[in-house]
């Protein structure tokens, strides 16, 4: 967003920020009547994992229903609210694309946390499978051109075309077989319905799985009759006693 504000990261600015003291910043501020002794020697900032500022690496959104989603971060200074994920064995790109995949999603929504929250303990739960070579250069490919297509049109579908490619190497990547697939993608459909609705995936997992789920409605069913047979039995029971 355009602003008239700019971040003074010269090295005389950047000295001032490491060794001013709290006495500086009031007195900057005409507050010298509320100095204290304290103040004179307190550090006013402090900076944490300053040798990661500027890098490439990941950035996500801790809180909201879809949460956490990742991205490429800006090659900026960062703080908590915009804590990065970096990584000296997998590409940015490469670890954007497992963490955004809807198997990492299941793990870390049914064994990690299952809030509207994701604290950055909970993505460290999560195992990064380090994909072999041609393995990483499809997934590279897929994703430059997920951010290529979405440059040029910022609505861009992916979900319906590079994602599903994305979605099952990491299927591959991980070893997980037609059940654990099945259980992966029909529990994101009853988590994230309307999302799922929207880029397709409900209607699509409706129709490849059509059998179990018929399946299962006739198991619930029948479940369902059993339970309401035996609470009648019970209640007749009562009544004759």
């Amino acid at each position: 967003m355009p602003t008239q504000y700019f971040i003074d990261w010269s090295k005389d600015a950047v000295n001032r920020l490491r060794t001013a003291t709290r006495a500086d910043i009031k007195q900057r501020k005409n507050q010298t009547h509320k100095i204290t002794l304290a103040d004179h020697k307190a550090i006013a900032s402090r900076f944490q994992n300053s040798e990661y500022y500027f890098r490439q690496g990941l950035t996500f959104s801790r809180t909201g229903i879809y949460s956490p989603t990742f991205r490429l971060n800006s090659n900026s200074a960062f703080d908590t609210e915009g804590s990065l994920i970096f990584s000296d064995e997998i590409l940015p790109e490469v670890m954007l694309a497992l963490l955004s995949s809807v198997f990492c999603r299941y793990i870390l929504k049914c064994f990690v946390n299952h809030t509207v929250h994701a604290q950055i303990e909970d993505i460290k739960e999560f195992f990064i499978s380090h994909p072999d070579k041609e393995t990483t250069k499809q997934i590279e490919k897929l994703v430059s051109k997920i951010i290529l297509n979405q440059k040029n049109d910022p609505k861009y579908l992916y979900h319906l075309h590079e994602q599903k490619e994305i979605d099952q190497l990491v299927y591959k990547l991980y070893n997980l077989s037609d059940e654990d697939i099945r259980e992966v993608e029909i529990w994101y459909c009853r988590r994230y319905q309307k999302l799922a609705e929207a880029q397709g995936m409900l209607a699509e997992v409706r129709q490849k799985y059509a059998d179990y789920l018929e399946l299962c409605e006739q198991n619930i069913n029948q479940q369902t009759t059993d339970l309401l047979s035996n609470q009648n039995l019970e209640t007749v029971n009562l009544t004759a006693a």
